[in-house]
């Protein structure tokens, strides 16, 4: 599984694939240019579902101390400064999301009067996700496309069952909005323009995010 650790050390994501390594991706670990959008990282190009996985046999299918641990201290942390945490489960087939996995989030939203969702139940049919289409690495994370269906989906989950308001012409945050907006849609171009001109991207680490670095 991949390791939260490797987005905050980018190094980590680079070992198996050290004797591959180019001077584009020293220029990706070591720039200091804003990439990601609100924790968003986008990547336009496509690498389809090869094929669902399945569910290996486990000894043990309960998650960790330590994960229950952090997932009670960020619950409780919300809960004290009368944050609404929702729990979910992201639309992404890798890896293979077991039944009893999901029956804990169950069990512990209801345990701590939280929202848990599980939107790869919903994936396909509601949010129209084409895992042939959506997904640049396999099936582990969405492509832009994907996220901006997802996004769109979630969104209205937000803003009609949680009452969430929009602030985006509120004079407070339209700069901010408009500042998010516009490197958004210049990153979409840019990488837009490799995708043609190469026919893979060479910029934004693409290589290094990819399953197994294919």
């Amino acid at each position: 599984d991949e390791d939260m650790i490797t987005y905050i050390f980018p190094l980590l994501r680079y070992h198996s694939r050290w004797n591959d390594i180019s001077s584009e991706d020293f220029t990706y670990l070591l720039d200091k240019d804003r990439l990601s959008h609100n924790g968003y990282l986008m990547r336009v190009d496509i690498k389809p579902v090869g094929y669902i996985p399945k569910g290996r046999v486990m000894a043990d299918y309960s998650f960790g101390d330590n994960s229950y641990y952090y997932l009670e201290k960020m619950a409780k942390l919300c809960k004290d400064n009368d944050i609404e945490l929702i729990l979910i489960k992201s639309p992404s087939v890798y890896p293979y999301w077991y039944p009893e996995w999901d029956q804990q989030m169950v069990d512990f939203a209801k345990e701590n009067d939280l929202t848990y969702i599980n939107f790869l139940d919903v994936a396909e049919e509601q949010i129209g996700i084409e895992y042939d289409k959506d997904t640049f690495d396999g099936g582990l994370h969405l492509n832009l496309s994907g996220a901006e269906k997802f996004t769109d989906y979630f969104g209205k989950i937000l803003s009609n069952d949680f009452n969430l308001p929009d602030h985006r012409n509120d004079e407070e945050y339209k700069a901010i909005w408009q500042d998010k907006v516009d490197f958004y849609y210049a990153m979409k171009e840019d990488q837009e323009r490799e995708l043609k001109e190469y026919g893979y991207l060479k910029s934004y680490g693409a290589v290094a995010q990819t399953i197994g670095g294919e």
